[in-house]
């Protein structure tokens, strides 16, 4: 009898744990609501951005432009920013870059070889960011060519993990995450499904400077585990024990 007793009393505390486990304190694996409180590590995706970014990009340091002037294509050329924020260009020897936008540099170029005397009669000039190495996303985990790329322009999840080559047949394409860092250094995590998106059942999200995406591989076991201690080592310990 106590025996019977005994065994019905561990049974008991195990359903118990495991109930305590499946609510309150377990890691949900889809993007719920946006509280990102001790019990929820994925943010809500509807708070990334599906439109083009409105604001005109600045050049930065080892950007690389284009360079096209109108009518003297035998002008046009690549040049990289250097380390000062200085471009050098045939007739034109140097010109300050950086902090500019695309058009704000052409019309300063235009002018630049309008006065000079060597120069060219009204030239129409553009300017086009052809890498933006001040800008870059890095791509981890279970993709062909795992690095840190330059974001060109409006950049998407797809069009970054294209880049690095696609995922491998390892890949899980529901276990994508997308790591972004606000301004007050808090790190918020988006769980992203690479299929529903090929398919158009969810937008393709636009990307932001120093974001982070890991595609985890399909048999991973703590690749949620690993997202929390990400975000904050502290918080994912709460939320592994509460």
């Amino acid at each position: 009898m106590m025996n019977k007793l005994k065994l019905n009393l561990t049974s008991i505390v195990c359903c118990l744990a495991l109930a305590g486990c499946s609510t309150g304190g377990g890691l949900p694996v889809t993007s719920g609501p946006a509280t990102n409180n001790g019990n929820q590590i994925f943010s809500n995706i509807n708070e990334l951005s599906y439109v083009p970014p409105q604001t005109e990009y600045r050049i930065g340091a080892s950007d690389l432009l284009a360079i096209t002037i109108f009518p003297a294509e035998g002008l046009n050329q690549e040049v990289r920013v250097d380390s000062r924020g200085y471009i050098a260009l045939q007739i034109i020897k140097e010109i300050k870059a950086q902090g500019l936008t695309q058009q704000e540099l052409a019309r300063a170029l235009e002018q630049a070889y309008s006065n000079h005397p060597e120069g060219l009669n009204n030239p129409k000039i553009t300017v086009l960011v052809k890498e933006a190495a001040n800008q870059r996303v890095t791509v981890e985990g279970e993709v062909t060519k795992p690095n840190v790329y330059a974001i060109e322009g409006a950049m998407t999840v797809m069009q970054a993990i294209a880049q690095a080559g696609g995922p491998t047949t390892l890949a899980s394409k529901d276990k994508v995450i997308l790591f972004r860092t606000l301004p007050n250094n808090k790190v918020k995590a988006y769980r992203l499904n690479l299929t529903a998106i090929r398919n158009g059942q969810l937008n393709d999200p636009y990307l932001q400077n120093d974001d982070r995406i890991v595609v985890h591989r399909s048999d991973s076991r703590y690749w949620i585990k690993e997202a929390a201690s990400f975000i904050s080592p502290i918080n994912a310990l709460n939320t592994l024990i509460n």
